[in-house]
This record gives C-alpha cells, structure tokens and sequence, in this order.
C-alpha cells in the first residue's frame, strides 16, 4: 500500500519519467531534485519519486516551494506503508511511470547541466531502439559518453 503526496501536472504530455526511490535521505534528494529543476528544458519530464520510509518535512517543504506551480514538470511522489526494498520501489516505479521512456536516477545522483540535451539526443538516435536509458545519460563516465559497443558500457551493462 502507498499513499500519493504530489500528483501535480496530472495532464502534462511527458517524454521521459525519470523515476527516483529513496529511502530516508533528505539532503542528497535535495540536490537530485536541484538538479533537475537546473536542466535547460528540451524535452518535457515527469518526476517519479517513491519513498520507502515517511519524507522528511524538508523535502516536502522543498517539493511545495519549487513545483507546486512549476508547470514545466510533471510530479508524483509517494510514500509506501511499508518498506518495500529496493527493487519493489524500482518495479513500482516503473509501474507508475506515464513516458515512453523510462531512466532510474538514484536519490543521491546530481545530474549534469546538459543530462537532458543528451537524454533527447539519445532518445532521437539509432542506438534507441532498446527503450532504455543507462548510465551514460548521468555521466558517470565523464563528459565524453561511450559508444554503445564501447568496452566501458559493457562493463556498466553486465553489473547490471
């Protein structure tokens, strides 16, 4: 069982969800939400968040502040009764998310200024007929991306 704390922008056409499960961590979501709200916007987003635990009153206050009546995003978050892991929050999210394309962003990630330009660029590229978006798109691999046959991805995709 969940309750729904945020359902903002309920008709808001989205191109990518971007789906973040956290548990009790309230700074670090801060500055993942930050960074989201710093993209330069090319492509419209829905944010997903599922809490395993109760949201700390910051981040709500912080969720109320910056898109209550951002309209540039659609937002959902929701707080689970009781801790359902972390896979069971990926699968709920996953479950609930309305884009086509769906990406998972860790609850401690900052995204880079420019994740979205590469996240459309990804999106409109040949390599994108597997629907998903890796790794690559938060930069972990510094600012040049790897090529999807690239030795470094690999490794990336067989953790997995």
């Amino acid at each position: 069982m969940f309750v729904t704390l945020f359902n903002l922008n309920e008709d808001f056409q989205t191109d990518i969800s971007i789906c973040i499960p956290t548990y009790k961590r309230v700074d670090s979501l801060i500055r993942t939400l930050s960074s989201l709200l710093n993209q330069d916007l090319k492509i419209n987003i829905e944010i997903l968040i599922s809490a395993n635990a109760p949201l700390n009153i910051k981040v709500i206050n912080f969720l109320n502040k910056n898109f209550s009546t951002n309209v540039n995003f659609k937002l959902r978050v929701y707080e689970q009764s009781n801790n359902i892991g972390l896979y069971g929050n990926w699968n709920f999210l996953i479950d609930n998310a309305s884009s086509e394309w769906i990406t998972i962003l860790n609850d401690d990630d900052i995204l880079s200024s420019k994740w979205l330009n590469y996240a459309n660029e990804f999106i409109g590229s040949s390599i994108s007929s597997s629907k998903s978006l890796y790794a690559p798109s938060i930069e972990m691999f510094g600012p040049k991306k790897p090529e999807s046959n690239s030795s470094d991805l690999n490794k990336l995709i067989k953790k997995i």
